[in-house]
Order: structure tokens, then C-alpha cells, then sequence
């Protein structure tokens, strides 16, 4: 049985709390963590014990803000809670960013906040920097037995699609190449008649 080791890095604010998040895996608990000055961190375990198939979801469920969070003197706000995602490991290795900023953030606003603007979005795709409790769910994740060979695949299929075009040609805005790169590409090309 495969288990995957996650470690998540985020940034950490003290409001008159510090914040804490619910790590689901398939909507089954896998951790209760709250952060503190010293610890922005959290690790955890998954394998197959956590009930999951072939599409699974990764959810960071940021719960225990309030409006009292918000710490004012003087009608200025000197302090607030919040929390960002900035890297996420598996396994000890740094996972690029698309795999966690291609997902959507489910606000929890609160009811002073949807008074004064009642057409906040629902969901919001990418927002890594949370000022409001909420979910973050990361989805159609594959079983952590095919975790390394779908990871492998989709970073190939990026790759290719940030060097080819749609047509099938090798995109020119290559940077950063030196000119022997540029000759090795040329010949590549006309060895494939593009």
C-alpha cells in the first residue's frame, strides 16, 4: 500500500487567534492543525485507507475565523487573521504550482460583509491568500498508487504545451536558449519536415 507524506507551507496571521484548518481527504478527517508564530506548517498521511478511488479531493478547510478576528485601535485595523498557501511536498518533493493553484476557494463570508457587498462571488479560482474561513478543495486527485505517475503526466503534457502550438509546431519564443540550443531545435525540426 502506498502512502503519500503531504507537508503543506503557509503564511500564518495572528488576529486575536491564530489560525486553524481541518485537512479532509474525500470529506474523511485526517487532521486538525492551528498554526502558530512558530509553526506555519502541517504535515500529514494518505493512502488507502482514506477511503479514496480513482478522483479524489484534498480539502483545507480554514474554520475558526470570526468578524472578531479583526483587531482595531484608534478606527484603524492594526491586526487580522488570515492564511495562505504557499508551497505543498509530497513525499519531501516540492510540487510545482499548478497542482495546487488550479482549484477554487469557497468563502464563508460573514453575514456584515454580504450586506455591504451582496454579489461576492461564491468560489474563487486561485485564491491562495484566504481573509475569510472557508474551504479550499483540490480535485480529481488520482489514488495515491497512481499519484506519482499522474503527477509525472500532467507536468509532461504542460511542458509540451508551453513548447508546441495547438498546429503541432515548435513555439519561437524560446528563452533563455543559446544558439546551440536554437541549432539542435532547427534540426529537430527538419528532420520532423516542420
Amino acid at each position: 500500500m502506498t502512502t503519500l507524506t503531504y507537508e503543506m507551507a503557509f503564511t500564518s496571521t495572528k488576529g486575536l487567534s491564530w489560525p486553524s484548518v481541518k485537512i479532509l481527504y474525500n470529506d474523511n478527517l485526517i487532521g486538525d492543525f492551528t498554526f502558530n508564530k512558530k509553526n506555519s506548517t502541517i504535515s500529514f498521511d494518505l493512502n488507502k485507507n482514506n477511503a479514496e478511488s480513482e478522483k479524489n479531493s484534498l480539502t483545507i478547510h480554514y474554520y475558526n475565523k470570526t468578524e472578531n478576528e479583526t483587531i482595531c485601535k484608534d478606527g484603524r485595523i492594526i491586526g487580522d487573521q488570515s492564511l495562505e498557501l504557499n508551497k505543498i511536498y509530497v513525499d519531501g518533493i516540492l510540487l510545482e504550482t499548478w497542482f495546487y493553484t488550479e482549484h477554487y476557494y469557497y468563502p464563508l463570508y460573514f453575514s456584515g460583509f454580504l450586506q455591504q457587498f451582496p454579489k461576492s462571488l461564491d468560489k474563487i479560482k486561485s485564491q491562495l491568500l484566504w481573509h475569510f474561513p472557508g474551504k479550499y478543495i483540490i480535485n480529481n486527485l488520482p489514488s495515491c498508487d497512481n499519484f506519482w505517475s499522474w503527477y509525472q503526466q500532467n507536468r509532461q503534457q504542460r511542458v509540451l504545451e508551453d513548447l508546441i502550438d495547438p498546429s503541432g509546431q515548435l513555439l519561437n519564443n524560446l528563452r533563455g536558449l543559446t544558439q546551440e540550443d536554437y541549432t539542435l531545435l532547427n534540426e529537430i525540426k527538419a528532420m520532423l519536415n516542420v
